[in-house]
């Protein structure tokens, strides 16, 4: 009496297939991928809003230190530093970021030891120069709009 039972039970199991198998239906695959493609697709378009967005602010802070985006880069940190011992914050940094974020960065990137005072001396120019160089930027000490997209995903 018990092997029969045994028996049908193997059979109503063999029958049926594992409980935990789930088939997928070709439709399903289809709206899986599709719902994978629209994700991809929010993903690159949050990236390039929030590029567009870093481009207005690098804009609106040339325009409101009235400076035009031609003349931005003929003006190096090595010229700026020969014309005077310390170059200005503005001479050095043409995009809308705090001195002090941008020492912050570079700190956390392992590139600058000094102070974090906010002021753009010999220390944080080298450091700016040395991640440049590293990063594959231009090493021209200057923080434009790629420096400082490479450099502030360090910030916390």
């Amino acid at each position: 009496m018990i092997t029969r039972i045994f028996m049908v039970i193997v059979l109503v199991v063999a029958l049926s297939g594992c409980a935990t198998t789930k088939k997928v239906a070709p439709q399903e695959v289809g709206v899986q991928q599709k719902v994978k493609d629209l994700e991809d697709s929010l993903v690159k378009k949050e990236q390039q809003i929030s590029d567009l967005k870093y481009q207005i602010d690098d804009l609106n802070f040339q325009i409101k230190n009235l400076k035009k985006p031609d003349s931005l880069s003929t003006t190096t940190a090595a010229d700026l530093s020969a014309k005077s011992p310390a170059a200005k914050p503005d001479d050095i940094i043409r995009v809308n970021a705090d001195p002090k974020d941008i020492q912050r960065a570079l700190s956390a990137a392992g590139y600058y030891q000094g102070s974090i005072d906010g002021k753009i001396g010999q220390k944080s120019q080298k450091a700016i120069k040395d991640f440049q160089r590293d990063h594959g930027l231009k090493a021209d000490g200057v923080i434009g709009q790629k420096t400082w997209a490479e450099l502030k995903t360090y910030l916390k």
